[in-house]
């Protein structure tokens, strides 16, 4: 939420940043688990502002469980005018956590404890480029 919400500010907002669109590169990383909503959400409004503004985006996801001395990373897709996320890449991070028993316990969406410290007002702001960039598209 907090890259996807810095990424629009930059993309609709150029005093919010020190650099051309023409030099950002947005990396996407597959971990394989996304919701639905995930995808839907993001190719509704993150992807049409990268699109338009034809900024760099790479889907990246994991070749193997185990990369050993080999590629660390596969490139899905790499475009500047991206329309659809890929959905999954060769694996995905539950099948690695899986593989050394540390799967994490979901009961719902929502977070326990806010590591990042961020207060509401923080959050107001995220929502608040998210919902303007989405209804600037429409």
């Amino acid at each position: 939420m907090d890259s996807t919400a810095l990424v629009v500010r930059w993309l609709t907002d150029a005093s919010s940043r020190t650099f051309p669109l023409s030099a950002l590169t947005v990396a996407i990383a597959k971990v394989g688990d996304e919701y639905p909503d995930t995808y839907s959400d993001t190719e509704q409004v993150l992807l049409p502002l990268l699109k338009a503004n034809r900024v760099r985006t790479v889907q990246l996801a994991r070749p193997a469980l185990r990369t050993g001395g080999g590629r660390r990373y596969l490139v899905l897709d790499d475009t500047a005018s991206p329309t659809r996320l890929v959905r999954s890449g060769p694996v995905r991070l539950s099948d690695e956590l899986a593989a050394t028993g540390t799967v994490t316990q979901v009961s719902n969406r929502r977070c326990i404890v806010d590591c990042t410290k961020r207060t509401q007002a923080d959050t107001r702001t995220d929502q608040n480029w998210l919902t303007a960039a989405g209804s600037a598209k429409q």
